[in-house]
């Protein structure tokens, strides 16, 4: 099971999924993008049969980047399989968005400082969701950390939902990093290969 489906996603509804490896760092390894999308669509198709009366949850946040021709085949897929699709987000402080984007790209290798390239146009990016699914289906919450049950988004996504999930179940993964780290990381993309450094993954 993947924890983010961001790529599956992407991937089977984009309609230019090539130009979405190239700009992947972890999906430049597949040769065969083809073949990569019909395992998905197999596995979207097998996950959406077993679902039959229960609620399937797809989580990913690059799917606010699909184009709107691309995310109306989206919805127009889950519209034709269940009598109800709703689209819930967390949504950042603008400041908050720019910063944690940032720290995403230097993750990813990023070794140039261009703070315009952080930026998000919320309207151009949730406006599509709510033409196509309909505003009432739409839901956007703060994204609060202080204000969740234990600091946890999981936990406070399951309690909006009503999700009785086990906290043993939770598994925190891509922990954010301190100030000092991320500005340590981006010096050490930025000037340690002209020096000899060894990349790290």
């Amino acid at each position: 099971r993947q924890h983010n489906h961001s790529i599956a996603v992407c991937m089977l509804f984009s309609s230019n999924p090539e130009r979405y490896v190239a700009h992947k760092s972890n999906m430049r390894g597949i040769a065969d993008v083809p073949a990569y999308r019909a395992r998905v669509q197999a596995r979207l198709e097998s996950a959406t049969e077993r679902a039959q009366e229960r609620t399937m949850i797809i989580s990913g946040e690059s799917i606010s980047l699909l184009s709107r021709p691309d995310l109306c085949e989206l919805h127009d897929y889950f519209d034709s399989h269940f009598d109800r699709v709703d689209v819930v987000g967390y949504v950042r402080s603008p400041a908050g968005f720019m910063s944690s984007a940032f720290q995403q790209r230097v993750k990813g290798r990023l070794d140039r400082f261009e703070p315009e390239a952080q930026y998000c146009n919320y309207e151009k990016c949730f406006s599509k969701f709510d033409d196509l699914f309909g505003r009432e289906n739409v839901r956007l919450w703060n994204f609060s950390p202080e204000s969740f049950p234990g600091g946890c988004v999981v936990q406070d996504f399951c309690a909006r939902l009503g999700i009785d999930l086990p906290k043993g179940r939770i598994i925190r993964s891509n922990e954010s990093l301190s100030r000092h780290a991320v500005a340590l990381l981006y010096c050490y993309r930025k000037l340690g290969k002209k020096d000899g450094s060894v990349d790290m993954p």
